[in-house]
């Protein structure tokens, strides 16, 4: 049947075999319809060597040890197009990928494969190594990133609830980080000058004016609380700094409710700040991502979540193509709205791109809440949402 697993690990409507059969048309090397034992174990160990070169390397993923009878359940000593789809539906299922990652996942690892394969080919052939050492390492790159991203094994769910949402306490303010890092660093932090700066600036005085740089708060995170509700006392914000040479530095901050003195410190050790970020689970992350791009309030503009979902794909929390799909599910939204406002027809007529039109309102115009944004990738499939994490959400006090 035509399967694929949707976000919670589970299997769905959905074209899982035809996603599969470039793959297997890989690991059928000579095109006979069925794999034979010699083309599994080639096309399946450079599988597992590439995915050994990657840094996120790791003994844990057995997947790799495979007995080839296993598969190969009529004993015929082939594996058909059905076989290979019942192996890959079982490792599939411990790794718990979205059903929308599948086919780039799978576009990337096979194509990057092809490359491997013709450059045996052409160095059997007689061809240079050295004319395609760089193409190979870029192949094998390709092929680790994406394997790892596919097949590495989902962890636990108890190994994800050490850290929970919680609201910060009393006090936290990222106005008082905003003028500690300006004191400290010289930093002025976007979207985060106090009311006094701001008249100071109309009159050409500002301090931004002295300051050497320009900085973010990338990300506001609880300190770890053992999955509990309760107002954190202690929470970290990294701040990032761009410097006039255009290299990025980053910084934590730390504000501990408990010392009395409801400030940001500089912590010089970022391992309490990384133990907090491993503490929480996957869809917390981007949620934290999201709260600190809305600057901590109940809604964030498009051009924040698009900055918070950018982050999230450098951290691994998500594809960037999933960004893709979320903005382009938006722009078709701010679409309909206009179609039934009558403005399309305007704009064709006026010789301008309702497309364009869409996504330069959706700069302007949208702003959603945090939780909204969360649920709409989890309805498309982009990000697994654990009812666990969204009654936390939900169960917030209002700011």
């Amino acid at each position: 049947s035509s399967k694929a697993m949707d976000e919670q690990g589970n299997f769905s409507n959905f074209d899982f075999k035809g996603t599969l059969k470039p793959l297997f048309r890989i690991f059928d090397k000579d095109d006979g319809g069925s794999i034979s034992k010699e083309e599994f174990v080639e096309c399946h160990s450079m599988l597992v060597n590439s995915m050994k070169i990657h840094p996120d390397s790791s003994n844990e993923d057995s997947w790799g040890k495979v007995d080839f009878s296993s598969i190969d359940s009529d004993g015929s000593g082939e594996i058909d197009f059905d076989e290979f789809c019942g192996w890959m539906t079982n490792i599939l299922k411990e790794c718990g990928v979205p059903k929308t990652a599948l086919p780039d996942l799978m576009t990337n690892i096979v194509e990057a494969l092809r490359t491997i394969q013709e450059i045996d080919e052409a160095v059997a052939a007689g061809q240079s190594e050295s004319r395609v050492n760089k193409a190979l390492q870029e192949s094998v790159e390709k092929v680790a990133a994406n394997a790892r991203a596919l097949f590495t094994k989902k962890k636990a769910s108890k190994d994800e609830a050490k850290s929970s949402w919680c609201p910060p306490p009393r006090g936290f303010s990222l106005q008082l980080l905003a003028r500690k890092c300006a004191a400290e660093l010289g930093l002025g932090l976007g979207g985060l000058e106090a009311e006094k700066e701001k008249k100071a600036k109309s009159k050409r005085v500002s301090r931004a004016a002295s300051m050497t740089a320009t900085g973010q708060v990338r990300l506001c995170i609880p300190d770890i609380n053992g999955g509990k509700a309760d107002p954190a006392t202690k929470w970290f914000a990294r701040v990032s700094r761009t410097n006039k040479e255009g290299n990025d530095e980053f910084f934590v901050y730390e504000f501990d409710a408990t010392s009395g003195k409801l400030d940001w410190s500089r912590n010089e050790n970022e391992n309490a700040f990384n133990n907090a970020l491993d503490a929480l689970p996957k869809d917390l992350k981007v949620f934290c991502l999201l709260k600190t791009r809305g600057l901590m309030s109940e809604s964030v503009r498009w051009p924040g979540i698009r900055e918070a979902l950018l982050e999230a794909a450098d951290m691994s929390l998500m594809l960037e193509s999933d960004l893709d799909k979320y903005g382009t599910t938006l722009c078709d939204m701010m679409l309909e709205k206009m179609q039934e406002n009558d403005e399309i027809a305007d704009i064709e007529d006026m010789g301008g791109d309702p497309v364009e039109v869409a996504m330069e309102k959706m700069e302007a115009e949208v702003s959603l809440s945090q939780l909204q944004v969360l649920v709409g990738l989890a309805e498309l499939g982009l990000l697994d949402v654990s009812e666990r994490s969204l009654e936390q959400i939900m169960d917030m006090p209002e700011e």
